[in-house]
């Protein structure tokens, strides 16, 4: 009896914490398409680790907390994979052909109302089958990142793939003792991820900032500015306008027009596409991002289309990103 309460606290505070994480990362990272899809994740690994965890501690459970939580494995495999190819900046917003992705949901759902538990347990492997599947192809993703890249998805790999041998196993498990066990490591994994997110995502970040008054002065408003850009690299963000800025800063869109204007001799687009600019030469010019498509490079530094990546580099530098990639490969010691 005394496992089964330390488990349900720990593994309480872990999902309610897991949760919170969720709620964070997508209501305060700037409409981060990551970083909603990092939230869904972590939702849905909530959902299914919760429910592992209530027929843990608390045996004679409706059939409905099961379902739940195999919707929520099924939903977790399609939700990485998406994270991992956006994470690698061959896409840059979400498409709707992805949806194709979650079709399994619905037809889950529907089968769950037979409440057949034949129907249960196989759902449930195929649930884990496609999990597995899904994380294969992040992983062959993954192995096209630059090292640092890897390194940093590593916790986020490590973590999942524990998750999936607790939900493979207990499909099979008949003892109390080894879902105990099971259960524990899957709490063990939320942190993990929590942990990963905390590091990475930096969901409290807009919550540590202060706002500015209308009233503020020009040299602290272009101060913020070069906060936005330099520390938080708020240019990475697609679809950039003037009043998404205004907005970052909370002043009227105008005074930010006339700031970068007067202190920057800039227009917003011109001042947002220089540090765009600055961010792709670094990138092409350095060895970590070798792997990276210059479509890749493009994106990831906040530009909506190629075609404008290219219009803007070559009015800049008099030749294609390609020709400028080549030209830092014969300057020796580029880091």
């Amino acid at each position: 009896m005394e496992v089964r309460v330390v488990l349900a606290a720990l593994g309480g505070v872990a999902v309610l914490n897991t949760l919170v994480m969720a709620g964070l990362l997508w209501a305060n990272h700037r409409g981060s398409v990551k970083s909603k899809l990092l939230a869904l994740i972590f939702f849905c690994l909530a959902v299914r680790v919760g429910k592992s965890l209530l027929v843990a501690t608390a045996p004679g459970q409706p059939t409905i907390i099961p379902a739940i939580g195999l919707l929520g494995m099924i939903a977790t495999g399609p939700l990485f994979w998406l994270y991992v190819g956006l994470s690698r900046s061959t896409a840059h917003s979400w498409q709707w052909r992805n949806l194709w992705h979650f079709i399994p949901l619905p037809i889950a759902t529907l089968l769950l109302l037979t409440n057949s538990e034949a129907v249960v347990f196989w759902l449930y492997v195929f649930g884990a089958g496609q999990l597995l599947l899904y994380l294969g192809a992040a992983a062959r993703t993954a192995h096209r990142f630059p090292p640092d890249g890897r390194k940093k998805m590593s916790t986020v790999f490590t973590a999942l793939a524990v998750l999936w041998m607790v939900y493979a196993s207990q499909i099979f498990i008949e003892t109390t003792s080894a879902y105990l066990v099971a259960t524990a490591v899957a709490v063990v994994a939320l942190y993990a991820l929590a942990y990963y997110a905390f590091r990475h995502h930096r969901p409290f970040r807009l919550a540590e900032r202060e706002p500015l008054p209308d009233s503020a002065s020009p040299e602290h408003i272009a101060k913020r500015l070069l906060e936005l850009m330099e520390r938080e690299q708020l240019f990475k963000t697609p679809d950039l306008t003037t009043a998404r800025l205004a907005s970052e800063v909370n002043v009227k869109p105008y005074i930010i027009s006339s700031i970068v204007n007067s202190r920057f001799s800039k227009t917003i687009p011109d001042f947002v596409n220089d540090y765009r600019l600055r961010e792709a030469e670094r990138m092409l010019a350095s060895n970590a991002f070798v792997h990276y498509s210059v479509e890749g490079i493009a994106f990831d530094c906040g530009f909506n289309t190629p075609s404008a990546f290219y219009a803007q580099f070559r009015r800049k530098h008099s030749c294609t990103p390609l020709e400028y990639r080549e030209q830092a490969k014969r300057v020796p010691h580029k880091k």
